[in-house]
């Protein structure tokens, strides 16, 4: 440490080091440090860092699943709510928790940074979780108002909704925070980064199976007013460890608001309507040089009638004092907004996916209730089974990475293995196996019910969630944060969040809609209070289909729309880059690329400007099928191939990753509609609980490729 600079000397003396020295001993990427010097690599960041960041997303986590996991039960069985009206309210709570972030990201973008915000966000929760606490505590602490129920529910409420409020500001900024702590322009650290997100996830699935198999049995067998005490206490030794840190930590400077400058965008554009675009992309309006902390962004073809934003006017003083930012905007300011509009096509493609998840906190839940849970001498309690799907998450990330990546590798030539939206797609695959597996399970449930059907047959369908969301949520997290602007990174990852909210609410007006519709001339519907008297096993079937059929809905315009991902400025050289070329990557592709002087026109230009992604494929076959008889250089760089002048120009294709996640996602709501077909022709033999077991094992498996490469994908 003594060859370190002083405080004094480092502002001035990164200024004068060589480039290739700043960066060894300076992050390269902007970042700095609590005093708002350029960070030191040896001082800051990296894992030294992470170690306070995931300690207090693990409480964080802790916390949630406490509430989360068994938050029906608290509902029906000390509020007296019924069936359909807990889990509405359980989904529209949980979705309250996902649109948050939202607003925190903004704040955290705009005014408070990453750091400041999870500080703020997590006290607010931690008063949450104290209301909470008292309100499960009223019957102690205030015996006059044991009988009103009214006021219990208030407090109730008021308290997860101050959670909600403080989930805004921590799900969004704490993992950008973590993948802050390593400098993107150091080869070394950014491999690492992918690292964070591995662990990140699986600290969160850590907090929730200690959540769900001790806190969870506190709840049942101890009080809810200990349940909920000791997530509490917990997440205050979470807040103090997270401030510990603050010294180690690595910041970034704040930008101008990010939503005013989509905002600009949008009006620039309008106002400039009648404005005919040049030819030549250079006329449009960017600044000399990048402002200091900022950068340039290279001007892409897509979405064309935003770039009138960027058509200077005869006459107007556009130098940066004087242009109107309602009028003009810069080249970089456009594409910002041009890569939050990429990734809405995959945001879409998710809702499905976490309606299907959403029903581990609601449906699959009360469907637990209503059979044998105990094992051996031990009763299990219903919430308790979310442990199978924490358990798929935990033993199919190492499977993953040990065995499916090095196998996908040598497929796809993608040192991923598989692409976010692969990961994605498998995801949503097995989701829809677990609700096939669900359905089976309550039919059985349902034909056993005066023997009581064993809960463990859940277990599978928990399994198979876990396994969906290693690949869908942490793919969907790193491409929600890679594909968004460098200014909007903590805006970017709220997508993914503010997919689960949207999922969430989605499934409390399906719950509504189907209650509504199956109750007609005095049913009692497919969802009563009593489900033996229901047909649950319908509901799982019909969110098996709507898996299905979502996923046929979202292959058309995923495959016209298109996604461009950024590739670290490379050219697109390489047939076998999984990343840049999902559909064309097999190589006998390659050879409709192969350069052949006697077929001129046959060649097949990869990323050529306003064409369509159906015509471009069907190229690629009928260029490969003419070049057939042609010999495959050695060298991929004799290939032909157009000049590329932005560092985004690689094209992927996402139909077959849609495909896997949502063949996924439908297999937990198969499984449970014909588990509940199986329990109503059996309705006199009681079923065991542990028939809903393989449902949250398929739903594990889902989120493994869902989860994990939602946020690869949003992050990049």
């Amino acid at each position: 440490m003594a060859n370190l600079p002083s405080d004094e000397e480092r502002p001035l003396l990164i200024h004068h080091l060589p480039p290739q020295e700043q960066c060894s001993q300076y992050t390269c990427d902007g970042t700095v440090d609590i005093d708002k010097r350029p960070a030191l690599k040896q001082c800051t960041g990296n894992w030294r860092a992470c170690f306070f960041i995931l300690g207090a997303e693990f409480t964080q986590c802790l916390c949630f699943s406490a509430v989360v996991k068994n938050l029906v039960r608290y509902l029906t069985s000390v509020l007296q709510e019924s069936n359909v009206d807990a889990a509405q309210s359980v989904s529209t709570w949980i979705g309250t928790c996902f649109f948050t972030p939202l607003i925190g990201a903004f704040l955290a973008d705009t005014f408070w940074g990453r750091y400041k915000t999870v500080v703020i966000c997590l006290s607010v929760y931690t008063i949450g979780m104290l209301v909470l606490t008292i309100s499960a505590s009223l019957p102690f602490l205030l015996h006059d108002f044991y009988n009103n129920g009214d006021i219990r529910r208030v407090v109730t409420y008021l308290g997860l909704y101050l959670i909600a409020l403080g989930a805004g500001g921590i799900k969004p900024c704490i993992s950008a925070l973590g993948a802050d702590q390593f400098d993107g322009a150091d080869p070394v650290e950014r491999v690492t980064k992918g690292s964070f997100f591995n662990y990140y996830y699986f600290t969160n699935n850590m907090g929730t199976l200690l959540s769900t198999t001790v806190l969870v049995w506190v709840q049942d067998n101890i009080g809810w007013d200990v349940g909920f005490a000791t997530p509490m206490l917990l997440m205050g030794f979470g807040l103090s460890m997270f401030v510990a840190g603050k010294r180690v930590y690595r910041y970034r400077k704040l930008g101008r608001s990010p939503l005013t400058r989509v905002s600009q965008v949008v009006v620039a554009a309008v106002r400039n309507h009648s404005l005919k675009l040049p030819d030549d992309s250079s006329l449009l309006h960017e600044l000399p040089s990048p402002t200091e902390g900022g950068y340039r962004i290279q001007h892409t073809t897509r979405f064309r009638f935003l770039d009138k934003a960027a058509i200077p006017s005869d006459g107007d003083d556009n130098s940066p004092a004087q242009r109107n930012p309602w009028r003009l905007c810069t080249v970089s300011q456009v594409e910002e907004l041009k890569m939050l509009l990429r990734v809405f096509p995959v945001w879409a493609s998710l809702l499905v996916f976490f309606v299907v998840t959403a029903q581990m906190s609601s449906t699959l839940i009360e469907q637990s209730t209503a059979m044998d849970g105990r094992v051996g001498p031990f009763t299990v309690p219903p919430a308790s089974l979310a442990t199978f799907n924490v358990v798929g998450v935990l033993i199919w990330v190492p499977v993953y990475d040990a065995v499916l990546v090095p196998l996908a590798r040598r497929v796809t030539g993608n040192d991923r293995g598989l692409s976010h939206l692969q990961r994605i797609g498998v995801g949503l695959a097995l989701s829809a196996v677990a609700m096939a597996y669900s359905a089976q399970v309550e039919r059985r449930r349902r034909r056993l019910a005066a023997e009581a059907m064993s809960m463990m047959w859940q277990a599978p369908c928990y399994l198979v969630l876990g396994m969906a969301e290693v690949f869908t949520s942490i793919g969907m997290l790193e491409f929600f944060y890679e594909g968004s602007p460098e200014s909007m990174k903590s805006l970017g990852t709220s997508l993914a969040h503010l997919a689960v909210a949207t999922a969430n609410y989605l499934n409390s007006g399906v719950l509504g809609v189907v209650a509504a519709a199956t109750t007609r001339g005095g049913g009692a519907g497919w969802i009563p209070d009593n489900l033996d008297e229901g047909h649950l096993d319908y509901f799982f079937w019909m969110m098996a289909l709507l898996s299905h059929h979502f996923h046929c809905i979202c292959i058309f315009p995923a495959f016209i729309v298109g996604s461009t991902l950024g590739t670290g400025g490379t050219l697109c050289t390489s047939a076998l880059r999984a990343d840049q070329f999902d559909v064309t990557d097999l190589l006998i592709f390659s050879a409709g690329a192969t350069s052949n002087p006697e077929s001129k026109g046959r060649v097949y230009w990869y990323n050529k400007a306003k064409e369509s992604p159906m015509k471009r494929d069907s190229r690629v076959i009928v260029a490969s099928v003419r070049n057939r008889h042609l010999q495959l250089p050695d060298d991929s760089s004799t290939l032909h191939e157009l000049p590329l002048t932005s560092e985004s120009n690689c094209k992927t294709h996402h139909t077959g990753e849609f495909s896997i996640r949502v063949a996924l996602c439908t297999i937990p709501m198969v499984y449970s509609a014909l588990l509940e077909s199986k329990c109503f022709a059996a309705m006199t033999n009681a079923m065991s609980i542990m028939w809903h077991a393989p449902s949250y094992l398929i739903f594990s498996a889902a989120e493994l490729f869902d989860c994990i490469g939602m946020i690869e994908l949003f992050y990049i």
